[in-house]
C-alpha cells in the first residue's frame, strides 16, 4: 500500500468525491448490473437520457434513481459522455475484456474518497459501523448512517475484494482486496 504525504494527499482527497451509489442486485450483484449497463451501450450508445430511460425500465427503478445512479456511475469514473453518446472509460473497458475488476476499483479510487481507505482499514474484521466511525474519524467523513459505507462494500464485495464473515457479521478484506490494496495511493489517517 502506498501512502500520500499529507500535502500531496490533501489536494487529491479534496478533488475525490465523498458520494458513491451502488447498482441494483445486493451487495454481490454490483458488477452484474454494471454489465448489464456495458453490454446495452455497446449496442446502443445511448444519450445520457437514453441510457436513463433503459435503466429504469431493465431495473425497475424511477427516473430520479436512474438519473442518479447514471451521475454516480460518471463521477466513479466507470462511465463518460462522448461524442457519440455515453461510453465506458477505458477502465471500465478493460474489465470487460479481461474480467478482472482491478482496475475497474482502482479508477473508482481514484474518484471516490474513502474507498481504498476502507480497504486499508480491514487489516482486521469490521463491520459496517466499525468503518463508520474510523471513516469519520480519520478522514472525517461526517457520515451519520452506514449508507456510504454499504455503497463501498457493494463495490469492494461484487468485485471479489471483500466478504461478509457470516459467523462474525464483520467485514474482511480478501486476498484480492490485499493485492489491490498494495498497489493504490491511499490517503493517510489524520493524526
Amino acid at each position: 500500500m502506498n501512502t500520500m504525504s499529507s500535502n500531496q494527499g490533501s489536494a487529491r482527497w479534496q478533488a475525490r468525491r465523498a458520494g458513491l451509489l451502488g447498482m441494483p442486485g445486493g451487495y454481490d450483484g454490483y458488477l452484474v448490473s454494471l454489465r448489464r449497463v456495458a453490454e446495452y451501450l455497446d449496442v446502443a450508445q445511448p444519450t445520457p437520457e437514453q441510457l436513463q430511460s433503459w435503466m429504469r425500465d431493465q431495473f425497475a427503478i424511477t427516473a430520479g434513481s436512474a438519473y442518479s445512479r447514471w451521475r454516480s456511475l460518471c463521477r466513479a469514473g466507470l462511465l463518460t459522455e462522448a461524442d457519440c453518446g455515453c461510453v465506458l472509460t477505458d477502465a471500465c473497458a478493460e474489465w470487460r475484456l479481461n474480467d478482472d475488476p482491478a482496475q475497474q476499483m482502482t479508477q473508482v479510487h481514484r474518484n471516490i474518497r474513502f474507498f481504498g481507505e476502507l480497504l486499508a482499514l480491514l487489516d482486521n474484521p469490521k463491520t459496517t459501523e466499525e468503518l463508520r466511525h474510523a471513516a469519520n474519524e480519520r478522514c472525517p467523513m461526517g457520515w451519520q448512517a452506514t449508507t456510504q459505507i454499504n455503497m463501498r462494500r457493494g463495490w469492494l464485495q461484487s468485485a471479489g475484494m471483500i466478504e461478509l464473515d457470516e459467523a462474525t457479521g464483520r467485514l474482511v478484506r480478501t486476498e484480492a482486496g490485499t493485492v489491490l490494496l498494495d498497489a493504490l495511493e491511499v490517503e493517510p489517517p489524520l493524526a
